[in-house]
Protein backbone atom coordinates (compact mmCIF):
# COMPACT_ATOMS: atom_id res chain seq x y z
CA UNK A 1 0.00 0.00 0.00
CA UNK A 2 1.17 3.17 -0.73
CA UNK A 3 1.81 5.36 2.27
CA UNK A 4 -0.03 8.95 1.89
CA UNK A 5 1.89 12.02 2.56
CA UNK A 6 0.82 14.93 5.12
CA UNK A 7 -1.38 17.66 3.68
CA UNK A 8 -2.81 20.71 5.75
CA UNK A 9 -6.28 21.11 5.22
CA UNK A 10 -8.49 23.94 6.91
CA UNK A 11 -12.07 22.67 8.37
CA UNK A 12 -14.95 25.64 8.28
CA UNK A 13 -17.96 26.59 7.27
CA UNK A 14 -18.12 28.92 4.59
CA UNK A 15 -21.57 29.96 4.86
CA UNK A 16 -20.21 31.05 8.56
CA UNK A 17 -20.36 35.26 8.44
CA UNK A 18 -16.93 34.78 10.54
CA UNK A 19 -14.77 32.78 8.55
CA UNK A 20 -13.43 30.84 11.43
CA UNK A 21 -11.92 27.54 11.07
CA UNK A 22 -9.33 24.81 12.23
CA UNK A 23 -6.33 23.81 10.44
CA UNK A 24 -5.48 20.25 10.56
CA UNK A 25 -2.43 18.47 9.35
CA UNK A 26 -3.30 14.90 7.90
CA UNK A 27 -3.44 12.11 5.27
CA UNK A 28 -6.88 13.01 3.89
CA UNK A 29 -9.91 15.71 3.74
CA UNK A 30 -12.21 13.43 5.31
CA UNK A 31 -9.82 12.25 8.03
CA UNK A 32 -9.17 16.18 8.52
CA UNK A 33 -12.89 17.17 8.81
CA UNK A 34 -13.30 14.01 11.40
CA UNK A 35 -10.72 15.47 13.67
CA UNK A 36 -11.84 19.12 13.43
CA UNK A 37 -15.13 18.71 14.15
CA UNK A 38 -16.32 19.30 17.76
CA UNK A 39 -13.41 21.34 17.91
CA UNK A 40 -13.14 25.64 18.75
CA UNK A 41 -14.05 27.49 16.75
CA UNK A 42 -16.42 25.45 15.12
CA UNK A 43 -18.19 23.39 17.69
CA UNK A 44 -21.39 24.39 17.22
CA UNK A 45 -21.64 23.66 13.47
CA UNK A 46 -22.97 21.00 11.72
CA UNK A 47 -21.00 18.26 9.56
CA UNK A 48 -22.82 18.89 6.42
CA UNK A 49 -21.94 22.39 6.48
CA UNK A 50 -18.35 22.13 7.21
CA UNK A 51 -16.06 21.89 4.01
CA UNK A 52 -12.08 21.16 3.67
CA UNK A 53 -9.85 23.25 1.92
CA UNK A 54 -6.69 21.71 0.77
CA UNK A 55 -3.72 24.55 1.87
CA UNK A 56 -0.67 23.45 -0.50
CA UNK A 57 1.51 26.20 0.86
CA UNK A 58 1.66 25.01 4.36
CA UNK A 59 4.44 24.61 5.86
CA UNK A 60 3.99 21.57 7.64
CA UNK A 61 7.96 20.13 7.93
CA UNK A 62 8.13 18.32 11.70
CA UNK A 63 4.24 17.82 12.52
CA UNK A 64 2.75 14.64 13.06
CA UNK A 65 -0.58 13.13 11.82
CA UNK A 66 -3.44 14.62 13.60
CA UNK A 67 -1.70 17.59 14.64
CA UNK A 68 -4.21 20.52 15.20
CA UNK A 69 -3.58 24.24 15.78
CA UNK A 70 -5.99 25.51 18.21
CA UNK A 71 -3.59 27.53 21.73
CA UNK A 72 -2.19 30.36 20.98
CA UNK A 73 1.24 29.34 20.72
CA UNK A 74 0.25 26.80 17.96
CA UNK A 75 -1.87 29.83 15.95
CA UNK A 76 1.21 31.87 15.75
CA UNK A 77 3.13 28.59 14.59
CA UNK A 78 0.67 28.16 12.30
CA UNK A 79 0.72 32.02 11.41
CA UNK A 80 4.38 31.79 10.56
CA UNK A 81 4.10 28.48 8.71
CA UNK A 82 1.70 30.08 6.27
CA UNK A 83 -1.14 27.70 7.18
CA UNK A 84 -3.21 30.94 8.70
CA UNK A 85 -3.34 34.88 7.93
CA UNK A 86 -4.67 36.30 10.91
CA UNK A 87 -6.63 35.32 13.92
CA UNK A 88 -9.50 36.72 16.24
CA UNK A 89 -9.19 36.61 20.64
CA UNK A 90 -5.35 36.00 20.81
CA UNK A 91 -2.78 37.54 22.91
CA UNK A 92 -1.29 40.38 20.64
CA UNK A 93 2.90 38.96 20.54
CA UNK A 94 3.61 42.97 20.72
CA UNK A 95 1.68 44.80 23.02
CA UNK A 96 -0.13 42.56 25.24
CA UNK A 97 -3.90 43.66 24.20
CA UNK A 98 -5.99 40.19 25.02
CA UNK A 99 -8.95 38.96 22.94
CA UNK A 100 -7.55 40.89 19.90
CA UNK A 101 -7.40 40.27 16.10
CA UNK A 102 -3.65 39.63 15.23
CA UNK A 103 -2.36 39.70 11.50
CA UNK A 104 0.90 39.29 9.63
CA UNK A 105 1.68 43.52 8.56
CA UNK A 106 4.88 42.61 6.86
CA UNK A 107 6.25 39.22 6.43
CA UNK A 108 6.74 37.38 9.87
CA UNK A 109 5.70 40.69 11.82
CA UNK A 110 2.28 39.86 13.99
CA UNK A 111 0.39 42.19 15.73
CA UNK A 112 -2.86 44.14 16.31
CA UNK A 113 -4.49 46.99 14.53
CA UNK A 114 -3.23 48.87 17.64
CA UNK A 115 0.70 48.04 17.02
CA UNK A 116 0.73 48.31 13.37
CA UNK A 117 -0.04 52.22 13.37
CA UNK A 118 3.62 52.45 15.63
CA UNK A 119 5.42 50.36 13.77
CA UNK A 120 8.85 52.03 12.84
CA UNK A 121 11.40 50.48 9.91
CA UNK A 122 13.28 49.35 12.91
CA UNK A 123 10.19 46.88 14.12
CA UNK A 124 9.76 45.39 10.91
CA UNK A 125 13.29 44.62 10.36
CA UNK A 126 13.62 43.30 13.68
CA UNK A 127 10.44 41.58 14.84
CA UNK A 128 9.58 41.48 18.15
CA UNK A 129 8.15 38.01 18.25
CA UNK A 130 10.93 35.91 16.37
CA UNK A 131 9.65 32.45 14.45
CA UNK A 132 12.62 30.61 16.75
CA UNK A 133 10.60 32.02 19.99
CA UNK A 134 7.29 30.66 18.71
CA UNK A 135 8.60 27.28 16.63
CA UNK A 136 11.39 26.72 19.54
Amino acid sequence: MVEQKLRCYFVCNPKAYDGCGVAVVTTTAKKAKQLAFRTEPIKDEEWIDLRVNWNKKANIEGLEDGHIFIDDKEVMDAMYRGIYGATEYMTCPRCGTEDTFVYEVYENVFCCGNCEEGLTKEDINNPYVKKEEVTG
